[in-house]
């Protein structure tokens, strides 16, 4: 029906409520469709739940693709760091700002579906690494996306690893050895690993140091440990401000001190660049 219809080619304020209305995610078995998304030429299947987002709204978290491109303009050059860029949505609404992005996606399918996605829109400040970031060197155990919502492939903790069925192994690395191989500073790092936020940032340690960038990370536990732990891996003089409305083109800044959400690590001495969106 979405190809009889040409539905993917309408306007989104006109596509928007028939989308939601009438496709209904968890339903669709297959639904392949091409979209623009943030102006780039973007092909999805509304099966998947970001794919379905972008068909019915025509992006995925837009604010926190305004925030990254705010940022980009508030500095002068530098690397975007994309911890988790499965589909690449953000890598998309941003690549024309940063001087280079670097997309780290673990899970192969997807991997394979970025490099399409940047070749057919002819994009060459973009490089796609396939590990994860970590605190370690090594392998790990990867739970793998369920089909209806690619971004919930995680690691598997060492106390969980089974060999089950729906797990590969899948090798790690540690985000200052990246960093130390890159002449350009990175200026932000978005992190979006379903859980292992905490690794990554672990990793980090030098980088944040050395390059103080923008670090945006989604944190699922509520619980007020998660957020200290998190917290104590930054260097000093970092505020951390909780995205609000992040579905939304305009999104607002809240100071933040635990609780799950998306965070912004804003380094203090920059921290003016985000200030009109502090609520």
């Amino acid at each position: 029906m979405l190809r009889k219809l040409r539905l993917a080619k309408w306007p989104i304020w006109l596509r928007k409520p028939i989308v939601l209305s009438t496709f209904k995610r968890k339903k669709i078995s297959s639904a392949p469709f091409a979209t623009r998304c943030h102006g780039k030429f973007f092909v999805g299947d509304a099966k998947n739940m970001i794919d379905y987002h972008v068909l019915s709204r025509g992006s995925f978290e837009p604010g926190l693709t305004s925030i990254l491109n705010t940022w980009a303009i508030g500095n002068q050059g530098g690397i975007f760091l994309d911890v988790g860029a499965n589909v690449g949505v953000h890598i998309l609404g941003t690549c024309s700002n940063y001087k280079k992005i670097i997309g780290i996606e673990p899970y192969p399918p997807l991997v394979d579906r970025l490099e399409k996605t940047l070749q057919i829109n002819s994009i060459r400040n973009v490089e796609i690494r396939n590990y994860a970031l970590s605190n370690a060197r090594g392998t790990n155990q990867f739970k793998i996306p369920d089909k209806s919502n690619l971004g919930t492939g995680s690691l598997v903790s060492k106390q969980d690893e089974t060999g089950a069925s729906d797990h590969m192994i899948i090798q790690t690395m540690i985000g200052d050895d990246l960093a130390a191989s890159e002449q350009l500073p990175f200026i932000a790092v978005k992190i979006d690993t379903e859980g292992a936020e905490k690794l990554v940032i672990d990793g980090l340690e030098k980088t944040l140091v050395r390059d103080r960038p923008l670090v945006v990370f989604e944190l699922l536990d509520d619980d007020i440990s998660a957020a200290t732990e998190i917290v104590h891996l930054f260097p000093p003089n970092y505020h951390f401000m909780k995205i609000e409305a992040i579905k939304r083109k305009s999104p607002s800044l809240v100071a933040w001190h635990h609780g799950s959400g998306d965070i912004a690590a804003i380094p203090v001495e920059k921290a003016h660049i985000l200030s009109h969106l502090h609520k």
